[in-house]
């Protein structure tokens, strides 16, 4: 689960920027809003968080800050002279001689850790990682500056401090210590799982969905009947018209036109250790499978079910709405809503606001332990039925472009509140600004 996270000098964020998800104090409304950290039980966590702001605020840049983040650490650089992206702030020359910075403070497993870092394209200036204890009390697993590394010698002992040690000296300087250990085989370790839990929720629990993110394991949820079964009723509930997905057998020579030769090469060489390779398009949406039997090649593709009138008719997902495209990336998200953080950007994208609502309840509903964080323009969901106040965050971009972020709660107000209102009134700020009415080139150029 997110605690917090905290960004600076990273695309428009030029200053630091905090991110949070503890539920704000002497809120009544919405307790099933509310997630019990365990152990941490003076500290509850949201469920969920909504995101507003005008276009090219910086709603994306903060999606993109945690995946740079989380990209940085479990896909770590290869040689030393690799270099990291320079995504720093670039409308003020003094930031680009100050390194990019992330935090993060979450808990898995009910322990509660902040991990951090900067850098520059060339090399990792700082990285630490801290136990919090439930008095707040911060205690350092490691921490780096620079060359130098203070490993704490009292959960780390002996042979062991060695060994991590050892791993210090060898590190390069583009690379992330939580990383390399994380590599390393280090089951055995007393202690090891201050390292091993971190890297688990930055690989496993945190989860960012863009604007182009696929989901392009469908053919696995097909094939288990009971995960089908699930996610059927899922799409046939959410209004998409689909009442069944399963696998049509098409033309193999008519399939090998869509694909460039090299590719089809690359399939041929996995089929002779496999029987069967799966193949997602990105361009057109279609999921498929390459079966051998034998020496024939079979393609079946993925397909929606539609009732029709005379009969049932299968269609391609290339075929089916933008909206329904959405969903079949967003509802895989039933499938496993044990202690996950779920980030989409631009969550309402081509679709109606119903559907948002009902997927953000449901959300909140079937959900104990995962978190879902997005970014939206519907202003429909500002309602305090649907969201707490404490749930509601806003990005404005200042006339140097640098991006704030900040909470609904700055502005206090109260249970009764109109909130979307009150937005669209320019009370919270972060609305867009429009200067065509006042600008005479579009009546020139009409002209």
């Amino acid at each position: 689960m997110l605690v917090r996270f905290i960004v600076s000098n990273y695309l428009s964020y030029a200053e630091e920027q905090e991110f949070l998800m503890i539920a704000g104090k002497g809120l009544q409304k919405n307790d099933s809003h509310i997630i019990s950290t365990g152990d941490n039980s003076d500290l509850s966590l949201l469920k969920s968080s909504v995101i507003y702001g005008p276009n090219a605020s910086g709603k994306s840049n903060l999606f993109k800050a945690v995946s740079t983040a989380r990209s940085m650490i479990v896909s770590p650089p290869a040689t030393k002279s690799q270099r990291y992206p320079d995504n720093r702030f670039k409308s003020d020359n003094s930031y680009l001689a100050k390194p990019t910075q992330f935090e993060f403070e979450f808990i898995i497993n009910n322990q509660h850790f902040s991990y951090g870092f900067s850098y520059t394209p060339e090399r990792i200036a700082e990285e630490w990682l801290f136990i919090i204890e439930k008095s707040e009390k911060e205690i350092p697993v490691f921490e780096r500056s620079n060359s130098k590394f203070t490993i704490n010698n009292k959960l780390f002992k002996g042979d062991n401090l060695k060994r991590l040690e050892f791993m210090a000296e060898d590190l390069l300087e583009n690379q992330l210590f939580l990383t390399m250990v994380n590599n390393r085989n280090i089951k055995n370790m007393e202690n090891s799982g201050y390292f091993t839990l971190p890297f688990t929720w930055f690989q496993k629990k945190l989860i960012i969905l863009h604007t182009n993110s696929r989901f392009v394991t469908w053919p696995l949820i097909i094939a288990n009947s009971k995960l089908k079964e699930f996610m059927k009723n899922l799409l046939h509930d959410f209004d998409t018209g689909i009442i069944d997905l399963d696998f049509e057998e098409i033309d193999t020579e008519q399939f090998k036109k869509g694909f460039p030769e090299t590719l089809l090469e690359d399939i041929f060489i996995q089929l002779q250790n496999n029987d069967r390779v799966m193949l997602f398009n990105r361009n057109t949406y279609q999921h498929y499978i390459i079966i051998k039997e034998k020496e024939t090649i079979r393609a079946l593709e993925l397909k929606t079910k539609h009732k029709g009138k005379d009969q049932d008719a299968f269609f391609s997902f290339s075929e089916e709405s933008d909206g329904t495209l959405r969903l079949i990336d967003f509802v895989p998200i039933f499938l496993d809503l044990n202690s996950h953080v779920y980030l989409i950007d631009e969550f309402d994208r081509s679709l109606h606001t119903q559907v948002l609502e009902d997927f953000l309840q449901a959300f909140i509903q079937l959900n104990h332990t995962s978190q879902l964080i997005v970014s939206v323009h519907n202003t429909n969901l500002m309602h305090q039925d649907l969201v707490r106040r404490d749930e509601i965050w806003f990005v404005e971009k200042d006339d140097s472009g640098h991006s704030h972020l900040y909470s609904l709660l700055e502005y206090k107000p109260r249970s009764d509140k109109n909130l979307e209102k009150g937005y669209l009134a320019g009370r919270y700020g972060a609305l867009p600004f429009s200067r065509l009415s006042e600008d005479d080139y579009l009546k020139e150029f009409a002209k």
